[in-house]
């Protein structure tokens, strides 16, 4: 399995256990429809994952820093990552991504309120292979 979309953190702790070479994980929740995972299923999928290339979490609310930097620590290829509406997510957990994921060339930040334009600015100095950066929504000093 190269590719599966999930619904909760169980389902991840399965997917995490038997997908050791996975490598695109879409676990995006539609507001207030659909799955509630939490940092328990993505540092699960980050630690028994290693070869993760992709990884959408958009509107996983209850994701924090704990998530990323677990994602940042032990996925060092991912390359595209969508955390949009991840409202819990702060300068840290994106800042974390700079040190192991050099391999980034998308990154969507749309609606995460948390994230200051100083971390964007460090991001966009410290991401040399970053092609895309969505920030739409963004209130806490981002703009688009």
């Amino acid at each position: 399995v190269s590719s599966v979309t999930v619904e909760t953190d169980d389902t991840l702790a399965v997917v995490a256990e038997q997908c050791g070479a996975l490598e695109h994980l879409i676990a995006d929740r539609r507001v207030d429809v659909g799955p509630q995972i939490t940092d328990t299923g993505i540092v699960d999928i980050a630690a028994k994952c290693p070869n993760l290339k992709s990884l959408s979490i958009a509107w996983c609310s209850e994701v924090t820093d704990v998530g990323v930097k677990a994602v940042a620590e032990c996925c060092p290829l991912v390359e595209a990552l969508d955390l949009s509406f991840c409202h819990a997510l702060s300068d840290a957990g994106l800042l974390a991504l700079l040190d192991n994921c050099e391999a980034l060339t998308s990154l969507r930040l749309e609606a995460c309120d948390r994230i200051t334009e100083q971390a964007v600015v460090a991001v966009a100095q410290a991401a040399p292979n970053l092609k895309t950066i969505s920030l739409a929504g963004c209130t806490n000093g981002c703009t688009t």
